[in-house]
């Protein structure tokens, strides 16, 4: 259940929590964290950056070149991004476990 706040929310997920927001009509999320004060913080921070107008979001860059790049290549770098951005562990967890369970293992031996 979220906490409706001034401010966008926070949502309990499991043992941690993250804060949601909206700006120019599109939801974004805060990193997840263990403390809700953390994500009050969180939320303050872009709040302040909005009224500020220095606010910018990371946006996601396609660094996948379209050619010459194997499908090995562009996973490596997507997990890499997965794993450093706002997503959860638990996500990064299962998107690295589906890929080496049920993909990368298929391409083993093959050429691009």
């Amino acid at each position: 259940m979220a906490e409706q706040r001034f401010f966008g929310t926070i949502q309990k997920r499991g043992n941690r929590y993250r804060g949601r927001y909206r700006h120019k009509g599109k939801t974004y999320y805060t990193p997840t964290r263990t403390r809700k004060r953390e994500v009050e913080g969180d939320l303050a921070r872009e709040q302040t950056a909005i009224l500020d107008g220095t606010w910018k979001r990371e946006k996601l860059t396609n660094s996948v070149e379209p050619r010459g790049t194997t499908l090995q290549d562009w996973a490596s770098s997507w997990l890499s991004h997965i794993e450093n951005s706002d997503y959860s562990p638990s996500t990064y967890r299962a998107y690295s476990s589906i890929w080496k369970g049920r993909v990368s293992h298929s391409l083993e031996g093959r050429q691009s």
